[in-house]
């Protein structure tokens, strides 16, 4: 993906005032992520990590070493930032083959993590004991709710994936469109057959104005005493 930028005309001052004011600036970029980066984008994750909400801070470690961590040290050449100058808006992790991600991540990045929790590198919190649990076959998350024959599946016919997270003040300015779009154009130049998200009601109508399509959708039980919530797997054919 070359880097962006959407309508460059006005002063860097101004841009930078309009950003932290709530407004989407008319100078931004949007590009692949550069290193140094990377600490901003596990800001936005862990402000953004109680649906669209912060997260409190005794989570913010493990949180973001768990949701951003793999791309940052696996494939960070498929991670997207929307900035204006170095203040970063939003971004997108990606991978352009889900089923090898999952893969690496299992081998490489959650050794790490048990580690750090058994060390006590880490605060004990809802996190570090849902990891625990899903690492050991006690719960799922959502994903893995849906059947082994439709994920399969969905690995084959729409291999890629995303994530993406935008800074609440700057939301509905299609910050979300443009990364996504960029994510999309780089996966059909590498002639990646499709892309899959999974995502609640919020979300749901948000990628079906990107061309995404409702493959299946399951009712999702965090615990015994909570409700169950709705979790679309959405896919977006990139070839025939």
């Amino acid at each position: 993906m070359r880097e962006q930028t959407l309508n460059s005309s006005n002063s860097q001052d101004r841009d930078q005032s309009h950003a932290r004011a709530g407004f989407l600036p008319a100078s931004v970029r949007i590009a692949k992520a550069r290193a140094r980066e990377f600490s901003e984008i596990r800001r936005i994750c862990c402000e953004t990590g109680n649906a669209g909400a912060p997260i409190a801070k005794e989570r913010w470690d493990f949180f973001g070493d768990l949701w951003i961590g793999p791309y940052e040290k696996l494939l960070p050449q498929w991670t997207y930032v929307a900035s204006v100058e170095d203040q970063i808006l939003g971004y997108l992790t990606g991978c352009p083959s889900t089923a090898q991600f999952e893969s690496r991540k299992r081998l490489k990045i959650f050794p790490l993590l048990w580690m750090g929790i058994l060390r006590r590198s880490y605060r004990k919190t809802s996190d570090t004991r849902r990891f625990l649990k899903r690492s050991l076959g006690l719960s799922k998350s959502p994903e893995r709710c849906f059947s082994g024959g439709f994920l399969k599946m969905l690995y084959v016919r729409y291999p890629a994936h995303l994530h993406i997270n935008i800074d609440s003040r700057v939301r509905g300015r299609n910050l979300g469109r443009s990364l996504v779009e960029g994510f999309l154009r780089d996966l059909k130049r590498e002639e990646v057959s499709g892309v899959h998200v999974f995502c609640g009601d919020q979300a749901r109508g948000f990628y079906r104005s990107l061309g995404f399509q409702e493959l299946k959708r399951i009712s999702y039980r965090t615990d015994s005493r909570a409700g169950a919530t709705p979790v679309y797997a959405m896919g977006r054919l990139l070839r025939a």
